[in-house]
């Protein structure tokens, strides 16, 4: 009987041996997983972060480089447009000013004519009628004046 117990007892403990073995393997097994998954995990995350990172950055550089080209754009486009505005605004003061210039010359000419004339006359009258000669010499004396003034008028003009 004792000699049963202990085969007995034996094969008892050595059953247990085996699944206590089985068992701590499979719990080991279990464990090695679980720490395997949270390791890949946390590569995967830190992977994920970085390719985040890099997609933000090159996606903000690339909006950046965009960015400034189309600001470059726009300031060619309205400097274009102010330079053109300028051009015409420059233009418009010109006519404006040689219109005026134009109408004030006219003036002074018409008023200097009268002044030549009338001095023609009051000469002419005072110095009495005298011959068509002597008359013929102060009426070119006259247009050679006003048209000396004129010639000078026009190459002030040019200058």
């Amino acid at each position: 009987a004792v000699a049963i117990q202990r085969c007995w007892r034996g094969c008892r403990a050595r059953w247990h041996l085996r699944t206590m073995v089985t068992v701590a393997v499979v719990l080991q097994r279990h464990a090695r997983r679980r720490c395997c998954i949270f390791r890949l995990r946390q590569w995967v995350a830190a992977i994920v972060l970085c390719q985040r990172v890099h997609r933000g950055f090159t996606t903000r550089k690339s909006q950046l480089r965009l960015h400034d080209a189309a600001t470059e754009i726009a300031r060619a486009w309205r400097g274009g447009v102010a330079r053109s505005e300028l051009r015409h605004m420059v233009r418009r003061a010109t006519q404006v000013q040689a219109a005026l210039r134009k109408h004030g010359t006219r003036r002074r000419v018409r008023q200097r004519v009268a002044a030549a004339q009338a001095i023609l006359r009051c000469y002419l009258r005072h110095r009495g009628r005298r011959r068509r000669a002597a008359y013929l010499r102060a009426v070119c004396t006259a247009q050679r004046l006003f048209r000396g003034h004129v010639d000078r008028r026009k190459i002030r003009g040019l200058e």
